[in-house]
C-alpha cells in the first residue's frame, strides 16, 4: 500500500464518521437556535409587558395624587361650611327665626324595679 491510498482510506473513514453524525450535531445546533430565539422573544414580550404595566402605574399614581387633592379641597370646604359665621348667614337666607325662649321638659324619674 502506498501512503496516497492510506490517507484517501483515512479520509474517508473521517469523513463517514463526522458525515453521519453532521446531520445530528446540525439537528442540535438547530434546535439550540429556535430555543435561544425563543427565548429572546419571550424575554422581550416580558420587558415589554413590564414596561406597559410601568406607565399603568404611573398614571394610576397620578389619578390617587389628583383624588388625594380633591379631598383636600372638599375638607377644606366642608370646615368652611361649618364655620360659625358662615352658619349664622344661612340661619338669615333659610328665614329660620331666632329662638326668644327655651322650655326644658324634664320627664318624672322612671322606676326600674319595683319589689
Amino acid at each position: 500500500m502506498s501512503y496516497q491510498g492510506t490517507k484517501a482510506r483515512r479520509k474517508k473513514a473521517t469523513r463517514g464518521r463526522f458525515w453521519g453524525s453532521g446531520r445530528k450535531v446540525f439537528a442540535l445546533n438547530l434546535a439550540l437556535l429556535c430555543l435561544v430565539g425563543g427565548l429572546l422573544a419571550g424575554y422581550l414580550v416580558m420587558n415589554n409587558q413590564s414596561a406597559a404595566s410601568g406607565f399603568a402605574v404611573r398614571d394610576l399614581e397620578k389619578q390617587i395624587s389628583t383624588l388625594r387633592d380633591e379631598a383636600d379641597d372638599l375638607d377644606l370646604q366642608i370646615v368652611a361650611m361649618q364655620a360659625m359665621n358662615n352658619v349664622e348667614q344661612q340661619i338669615g337666607e333659610l328665614g329660620f327665626v331666632p329662638i326668644e325662649q327655651l322650655d326644658y321638659i324634664s320627664g318624672a324619674p322612671a322606676i326600674v324595679a319595683v319589689k
